[in-house]
């Protein structure tokens, strides 16, 4: 028996196609790292990699997911904020990472 495709479907607040609009984006809100999204159903990437997971971090815990509630974060930041960071100490932490990986991309440019 097949069942009826539906445009009804919700994961924790928000709609599918809400999500498909997360997915669309590729790098971190925090960070500004790459966002390897998840294969469908996880899977390996073409390098063999597992891919799991869906990126999405909300801005205040205590609130469920919803999309003004949430932003796309790298598997990093989503575990460094988790529950114990409010969304500002994450942006701070979030752009020091960006700082840091940006020094270490020139550094090693700038090497002879």
């Amino acid at each position: 028996m097949l069942l009826p495709v539906t445009t009804e479907i919700t994961i924790g607040g928000i709609t599918y196609e809400e999500f498909l609009k997360f997915v669309e984006q590729k790098i971190c809100h925090y960070c500004g790292d790459n966002i390897p999204w998840p294969l469908p159903h996880g899977g390996r990437d073409a390098l063999g990699n597992y891919r799991s997971g869906h990126h999405l971090d909300r801005k205040d815990n205590a609130k469920g997911y919803s999309v003004r509630n949430c932003v796309v974060a790298c598997a990093c930041c989503n575990r460094t904020k988790g529950n114990m960071l409010s969304y500002e100490e994450m942006l701070v932490i979030g752009k020091m990472r960006r700082d840091k990986r940006e020094n270490a991309r020139a550094e090693t440019t700038c090497a002879v």
